[in-house]
């Protein structure tokens, strides 16, 4: 009898450790699944503030590059806005293609205050040439962004 007895202890012991490792094993994943929780808030976060929906972004993004450019001496008065789709991220880049004339101390202020800008704007072209006479420069720049497209224009990606 006393045998069964031990037995039963082993047994007991066995499962109490068994109910141990899985109690932390289960901590374990509880932290995993809030850090994932953590960063997908973060990541929504993001595409709110930096990858807005366009209406949301769009017509204060060309008002603050008139006014950095403005404000390093240059005057874009063209701008254009060719889009190139991203569907499959859920993403749209907008461009904004311009030419300015100034100097290059004036190219340098305005690609400093891009720089500096809380926006999420990308100088993708820098195109110079020597005005006549020496008067400047004309630049002809592209700059773009990116935009997320709401969620029920998004087309589901396609299987293969």
């Amino acid at each position: 009898m006393a045998w069964l007895l031990l037995r039963g202890v082993a047994r007991l012991q066995a499962a109490e450790r068994q109910n141990q490792e899985a109690r932390e094993s289960l901590a374990r994943l509880e932290a995993l699944a809030d850090k994932a929780l953590a960063t997908r808030q973060q990541m929504e976060g993001i595409m709110a503030e930096k990858f807005a929906t366009e209406s949301g972004r769009f017509t204060q993004l060309i008002r603050e590059i008139k006014q950095l450019a403005e404000h390093a001496g240059l005057d874009p008065r063209d701008i254009g806005y060719p889009e190139e789709d991203f569907a499959e991220l859920g993403l749209v880049r907008r461009s904004f293609i311009f030419s300015v004339e100034g100097s290059y101390a004036n190219l340098r202020a305005f690609l400093y205050l891009l720089e500096l800008s809380p926006s999420y704007i990308t100088v993708d072209q820098i195109a110079l040439s020597e005005l006549a006479g020496a008067r400047g420069l004309r630049v002809s720049l592209r700059l773009s962004t990116f935009f997320s497209v709401p969620r029920e224009e998004v087309a589901p990606p396609g299987r293969p």
